[in-house]
């Protein structure tokens, strides 16, 4: 059932029946930023500084700009969203924003021109404190592919593929020379993710490589900010399981945990979870759970589907037990007071028709039978988002409870994890933004505390009216402690407010609590 939240009824309501105590935690928006911008005025981009506050970089549209260049405008806000300064630079039209990052002291933005592996490449580095713009070109510098961009003390990291084959790269801003990182280019692996250890000035690749058996693990290689190899570890797996995606803790004195989905070698659709513990003394273990041996996986299905689902999945005493096939895209790792959580966000493609002659037709093709293939004639065209499952691991790599939040009310033109958590001792915040409205969802491990609810976006004024969103650019993240930030843009109308534009167009941050 969708739930909305009204909140001057609740009020009304707890009086009339002389309910006394607190009111129940709701989202708060305390603050709000507002950028008016040009009706044809499209590329933005937010990034966060955690306590220093966010960054807005855009694409500026006016009479100054040329054919050829394009202003860039860079503005700092704090966290009370109040700007701190501004900045702007120039830059050649055929230069579009590739990625960014933010360590410590400076923000990055990479600007690349083409898409083949020897694409130019721009990076601009910003000084948080002041706004100072530096500009680094490299290129000529390295050769690939680009698809992974990070950041570490005075260098930037680089993965891609050269030929098919994973590479990655460490380039100093100070020499601009370039190291190829040892052990990574293969013929048969591919690059699965980058983590960066900003404590022990380190940085972990997942490589999947394959095995003899012919099925497919990962390799755990890291490295120290210059690009020598510290530690190359193969992951032991089951000969009837393949590894197909991982995300991995930073190191310690522990060793270090990966969490991913596996498969087993004749279908490479996701089949569960596997939890591995790789630890310093070169041991290690690896535990799988398929999805319908977890607690609440099925639980935001319908009561009858979801009893279906679990008599159908669930493990059975002789053994046998149907394998449920799921794609699953995987979110960064977030630490907890005894482990990490991780979101597995579960999507099915939506495709349509490559033939531009005939009707444009949409079909959903669910995979339950273990293929994974696209039919010629079709191509995906957007992803449907079925739900959010949340994982929560302890520092030895055993499994500690689950959670699940239904995601059917989200479409998008890309696969991308969108659902962020915080967690507290005695809950999880779950929460992600959806045409205007944010939606959260409050659990205590396997537990549902709060039912996901919807929360309209604060707007500036109480005379605003929403004309029109841009649902394409709109968002949600965890900022710093129990904040988020939402942002947008909104067409607004006002005709009774004298000092705003009756109507306006505009990028809005607003700061978000759960209290």
């Amino acid at each position: 059932m969708r739930l909305k939240i009204h909140h001057s009824a609740i009020i009304l309501i707890l009086l009339f029946f002389g309910v006394k105590g607190q009111l129940r935690a709701q989202i708060e928006q305390p603050v709000r930023a507002e950028i008016e911008i040009a009706w044809d005025e499209s590329v933005y981009n937010i990034i966060s500084l955690k306590k220093s506050g966010v960054l807005l970089i855009r694409q500026v549209l006016n009479n100054l700009s040329s054919m050829k260049d394009r202003d860039w405008e860079i503005v700092r806000y704090d966290t009370d969203l109040k700007e701190v300064w501004k900045s702007t630079f120039v830059e050649d039209v055929s230069f579009q924003l590739f990625g960014y990052d933010h360590r410590g002291r400076y923000a990055y933005l990479l600007y690349k021109r083409g898409e083949n592996r020897d694409a130019n490449l721009i990076l601009k580095r910003i000084t948080v404190e002041t706004g100072e713009v530096e500009s680094f070109d490299f290129s000529s510098v390295v050769e690939m592919e680009i698809t992974y961009f990070e950041t570490l003390n005075n260098k930037i990291i680089l993965g891609g593929y050269y030929n098919n084959k994973p590479v990655v790269a460490v380039i100093s801003l100070a020499t601009k020379l370039a190291v190829v990182l040892p052990n990574v280019f293969n013929e048969n692996a591919d690059l699965i993710d980058i983590k960066i250890d900003e404590l022990n000035n380190v940085f972990t690749v997942l490589v999947s490589e394959r095995e003899e058996n012919k099925n497919y693990t990962i390799a755990v290689k890291n490295f120290n900010e210059e690009g020598d190899l510290i530690n190359d570890t193969r992951i032991d797996t089951d000969p009837d399981k393949t590894l197909i995606s991982g995300k991995v803790t930073a190191l310690d004195a522990m060793g270090q945990r990966i969490i991913g989905n596996y498969s087993n070698k004749k279908n490479y659709a996701s089949q569960g979870f596997f939890i591995a513990n790789l630890k310093m003394d070169g041991t290690q273990t690896i535990d799988y759970h398929t999805y319908g041996d977890l607690n609440n996986f099925f639980s935001y299905m319908p009561p009858n589907r979801r009893d279906r689902m679990m008599r159908k999945y669930r493990s059975k005493d002789n053994g046998r037990t149907a394998l449920l096939n799921q794609r699953m895209i995987l979110s960064n790792l977030v630490p907890t007071q005894n482990g990490h959580i991780v979101v597995a966000t579960g999507y099915q493609p939506l495709f349509t028709d490559r033939n531009p002659n005939m009707a444009r037709r949409y079909q959903y093709f669910p995979n339950r039978f273990g293929t994974d293939f696209m039919p010629m004639q079709q191509q995906v065209n957007a992803y449907r988002y079925e739900f959010a499952s949340i994982i929560a691991f302890d520092n030895e790599g055993k499994l500690l409870w689950d959670n699940v939040m239904e995601l059917r009310d989200k479409e998008l033109p890309s696969l991308e994890d969108f659902v962020y958590v915080y967690p507290e001792p005695y809950r999880t915040i779950m929460m992600y933004m959806s045409e205007n409205e944010i939606v959260y969802q409050v659990v205590n491990k396997n537990e549902l505390i709060e039912p996901k609810t919807y929360e309209e976006v604060a707007l500036e004024y109480e005379e605003d009216k929403i004309r029109s969103f841009t649902f394409e650019i709109e968002g949600l993240q965890h900022w710093y402690d129990e904040y988020f930030f939402a942002f947008g843009v909104q067409r607004i109308r006002n005709r009774e407010v004298e000092e705003v534009e009756n109507d306006r167009k505009v990028f809005y941050i607003n700061k978000v609590v759960y209290r």
